[in-house]
């Protein structure tokens, strides 16, 4: 005949029970605050190796830039057309493909798929998350002839620059990017909108653009917005480099 448990067997039972349920309560909560900060993030090694890796890149498509418009290509024939972001096919461009900064005839740059980490996911449903941006829709007012209100005045948009992007990237990749260009005043922020949505660069300048105050002469830079634009939302980081400097 079995023996009933006892009381004391039967309260150790129950403890256990409750021991269980709140470790694995605690557990839950670990994983989904780990889950959160993840979002926003990032080590100080992964932030390292990130903006080495971005600064890198940017300078490899400056200097296929750069070969192709010693090469003879016009600015408005280079093209950025590849098979991973849609939308810069440039009707400019030579069949021949000579002028295709991802081609194998023109700039023989292999497209660099950014790493989702190196991005604030709380931004994933905005344009351009996520993917290198190039885009001629910007100015910067201090950077060669350009004058103040470059975004706005008509026979100034010849001055608008062509940038290589990355927006919405953790602030800590952010420093990061300015640690290694060796400046240490912190993140500029910028009250203006920066960079035109879906303004993808076809062989033109768009036909209405953005400017960036905030930043001296700087053609490498990362930047956070204060704008209340639908470009960047306020406490977003973007960082960009001048591929082309026109004005």
């Amino acid at each position: 005949m079995t023996t009933p448990p006892t009381n004391k067997e039967a309260g150790n039972v129950f403890i256990f029970i409750l021991m269980g349920i709140v470790l694995f309560g605690a557990l839950i909560f670990a994983f989904t605050k780990s889950g959160q900060q993840s979002l926003t993030n990032i080590s100080k090694q992964q932030a390292r190796l990130a903006a080495s890796e971005i600064l890198n890149y940017g300078r490899v498509l400056e200097g296929a830039v750069n070969k192709l418009r010693s090469n003879g290509c016009a600015e408005s024939q280079i093209s950025f057309d590849n098979t991973f972001v849609s939308g810069y096919s440039n009707p400019n461009a030579p069949v021949d493909g000579s002028c295709d900064i991802f081609g194998s005839n023109g700039g023989k740059v292999a497209y660099k798929v950014p790493s989702d980490i190196w991005f604030d996911s709380t931004h994933s449903a905005l344009s351009q998350y996520g993917e290198w941006y190039f885009t001629m829709s910007t100015c910067l007012p201090r950077l060669g002839s350009s004058v103040l209100n470059c975004h706005v005045n008509p026979q100034h948009k010849r001055d608008y620059e062509l940038f290589v992007v990355l927006k919405y990237l953790k602030m800590d990749i952010c420093t990061e990017i300015l640690r290694q260009l060796g400046y240490s005043t912190g993140i500029p922020a910028d009250g203006n909108p920066m960079f035109r949505e879906n303004s993808k660069y076809q062989g033109s300048n768009a036909s209405d653009g953005r400017r960036i105050e905030n930043t001296g002469t700087r053609t490498i830079n990362c930047m956070t917005s204060n704008a209340v634009a639908n470009d960047e939302p306020p406490g977003s980081y973007h960082f960009y480099q001048v591929l082309i400097i026109r004005g």
